[in-house]
């Protein structure tokens, strides 16, 4: 599937293809989630029903159809609300890019973003699948103005405290600076 012939699930390849997750410049839970996605171990029904953990796969939050990856985080209701109302933010993948093509859904898509669409889109799962769990657990989604401020905001803060690390990393290499 990648130029390379790497994937998760034929990592022979040189495995440039995981840079898409472990170089992002996100926090490490953010990567940690989009790696649980591209392994098929986020905890979603689907998963829980193959691993027996659950009896039923549908999805708790809109019950409208099987809680898959794929699902929870793009085509729930509740995705989609957060999908189309941080475009208007963020320059994220349009609708006919997101798609399910199986296990590797989302590697493809990061493969196929700019460093900073990437960054975006896992921090985006990241945030979609903590709504999701809080939502399961009994607690009430946030508004979606809210969740969208809180996105940007976290975002911009984010690549603020990066420009600062690569100045000071720059100073160091170079003393007269």
């Amino acid at each position: 599937a990648f130029a390379n012939g790497s994937s998760s699930t034929h990592p022979a390849g040189d495995r440039v293809v995981w840079n898409c997750v472990w170089a992002a410049n996100v926090p490490q839970k953010m990567k940690i989630t989009a790696w649980r996605v591209v392994t098929g171990t986020l905890a979603t029904q689907q998963c829980k029903n193959y691993r027996h953990l659950a009896t039923r796969s549908l999805c708790p939050i809109c019950g409208v159809e099987e809680e898959s990856t794929f699902h929870a985080l793009i085509t729930c209701t509740q995705a989609r609300i957060l999908w189309i109302n941080m475009r208007s933010r963020w320059p994220l993948p349009d609708d006919d890019r997101l798609i399910h093509t199986g296990k590797e859904w989302l590697m493809l898509l990061l493969d196929s973003c700019s460093e900073m669409v990437r960054d975006m889109v896992i921090m985006l799962i990241w945030w979609i699948w903590q709504i999701h769990n809080d939502c399961y657990h009994g607690k009430e989604a946030p508004l979606v103005s809210a969740s969208v401020e809180f996105l940007d905001s976290y975002y911009k803060s984010i690549k603020l405290a990066g420009s600062f690390q690569r100045r000071r990393l720059s100073k160091e290499k170079c003393p007269r600076c």
